[in-house]
């Protein structure tokens, strides 16, 4: 039986090691404080994963590591550190699928480091939610050596809906991150819409039915419309991250001179993060919209 490994059992991460779990792997999670009054300690606990607080554990244990961290520097850290995976001189670890949204830069150069180490790398960024995660029916874009993917597709297949090859290392989250933008902007847009439609005396409901069924209809549009009407903005991808995500994008796009409504977009998550909506759902940039768009009584 191999174990797996996983560092960064959040509101994704968590469900990802339960799944695993339920398939037959030995999981160990890596918890920084394990507090049995924490709903993710208590989740992982009800799906019989074992919790450790120690990351050097982790390293000398798992055959593969799953990784599931909020931005690159993370990633780096966890596996390049002075506490890291290749510092650890009794590493078990034989590969690493990283689930985090990264930069692909940074994808391409941590890999390099490991395979030089003999260590496998994948990148397998996800969509969905912590439903979806929970379900284990996420979708990965994977970014790396086509035969590694092959020798681990059992394992993704284990904790995802669909598996999509999009070529070498950081491939993945090039394309991850391109549908974060897509999906940020027509979110952001939706937002700015309703705001100029409530200011000019158009019904809500109407907005909704009409472009709801009609060309200007997107996923975005409608996430948003549904946070709006039900005015729920629970949080599902914090405002922080999308904004971090827009900045990786944001590099991409400077090695074709630029992108200007993505240079916008980044400018109004800029000033919704520096306004104290970070920790908040994504949608929170209806608030922010609100509060600067001109003439609103938001």
């Amino acid at each position: 039986m191999q174990t797996v490994g996983v560092i960064g059992a959040g509101a994704m991460g968590k469900g990802i090691a339960k799944n695993l779990k339920k398939a037959g792997y030995a999981v160990l999670v890596y918890k920084r404080r394990i507090d049995e009054a924490d709903p993710v300690v208590k989740y992982l606990r009800e799906a019989n994963v074992e919790l450790t607080g120690d990351l050097q554990k982790v390293f000398v244990s798992a055959d593969i590591l799953v990784t599931c961290l909020p931005d690159s520097p993370t990633v780096e850290q966890t596996l390049l550190g002075a506490s890291g995976l290749v510092a650890c001189a009794d590493r078990k670890v034989g590969c690493v699928l990283d689930f985090s949204t990264a930069h692909p830069d940074s994808t391409r150069s941590v890999a390099a480091k490991l395979e030089q180490l003999g260590i496998e790398m994948l990148d397998t960024p996800m969509t969905g939610g912590p439903l979806q995660a929970d379900e284990g029916t996420i979708k990965l874009v994977v970014g790396g050596r086509k035969e590694v993917l092959e020798k681990h597709r059992a394992l993704l297949e284990k904790i995802s809906a669909k598996i999509v090859y999009a070529g070498n290392h950081g491939s993945g989250n090039a394309v991850k991150l391109m549908n974060n933008f897509l999906a940020i902007l027509s979110q952001a847009a939706t937002a700015g819409v309703d705001i100029l439609m409530e200011k000019m005396g158009v019904s809500r409901e109407a907005v909704n039915e009409y472009i709801g069924s009609s060309g200007g209809n997107s996923w975005g549009f409608n996430m948003m419309m549904s946070r709006i009407m039900q005015d729920k903005f629970d949080v599902n991808f914090s405002l922080g991250l999308a904004y971090k995500d827009l900045r990786y994008n944001r590099d991409l796009f400077a090695s074709v001179g630029g992108f200007p409504i993505l240079d916008a977009l980044t400018e109004n998550f800029h000033q919704a993060d520096e306004a104290g909506y970070g920790d908040k759902d994504v949608g929170a940039i209806y608030f922010s919209l609100g509060d600067t768009m001109k003439g609103s009584s938001k």
